[in-house]
């Protein structure tokens, strides 16, 4: 049930902010645009006259990740989320508008768990205020500016089982945080050996 739900909303988060482009040219990049921020994307236009996104530009190198592709990343990562956290707990989510975001959220519903976003611009004392009142088991950062933040908050904290973060984190054991670029490459991985 949960993953016939995840593929009805997948494509609805991926188009949910304002597309802008020209049908003309196939592929197209188009401009995704929401309430924080843009996201430029490369489209294909179908045959129905729908679009599919083919790309996601990471300044101006292209990302390709096929719909597939991220409904196994969105899978894998709830799977690992389960590892630490039971049905109703919460998981603090610090990042930037990426595409890891919106992956992670939907990780966290799928794990059964709540998703607690916080804004980045937040500062130590507001994490920790965040932290001592919704008590997430899992926390979630986009990269080390983020964790540096909340480095000293954790330590102190018993029922913080896991961190998780997109980019690899410097001065830490990787026994002590899991970067999800892990599961990006086991796939991209797989990918590479069935080809051969």
């Amino acid at each position: 049930m949960m993953n016939k739900l995840l593929k009805l909303l997948l494509p609805f988060v991926l188009f949910s902010g304002h597309l802008s482009a020209t049908d003309d040219i196939k592929p197209s990049r188009a401009i995704l645009e929401s309430n924080v921020g843009e996201m430029e994307v490369e489209m294909r236009l179908m045959d129905d006259g729908s679009w599919k996104l083919t790309s996601l530009l990471d300044g101006g190198s292209i990302v390709k990740r096929e719909e597939s592709e991220t409904f196994e990343l969105i899978n894998k990562f709830s799977v690992e989320i389960k590892k630490f956290s039971e049905e109703g707990d919460r998981c603090l989510l610090i990042s930037e508008n990426r595409p890891e975001w919106f992956i992670s959220d939907l990780s966290i519903m799928l794990s059964n768990s709540i998703t607690v976003p916080a804004y980045t611009t937040y500062i130590e004392k507001d994490y920790e205020y965040i932290i001592d009142d919704c008590k997430p088991s899992v926390i979630i950062v986009s990269d080390q500016e983020q964790f540096n933040k909340i480095k000293n908050i954790i330590k102190k904290r018993e029922f913080i089982k896991k961190v998780f973060s997109f980019e690899k984190l410097n001065d830490l054991n990787e026994s002590e945080y899991y970067c999800i670029k892990k599961l990006i490459f086991t796939n991209d991985e797989k990918k590479l050996k069935s080809s051969n």
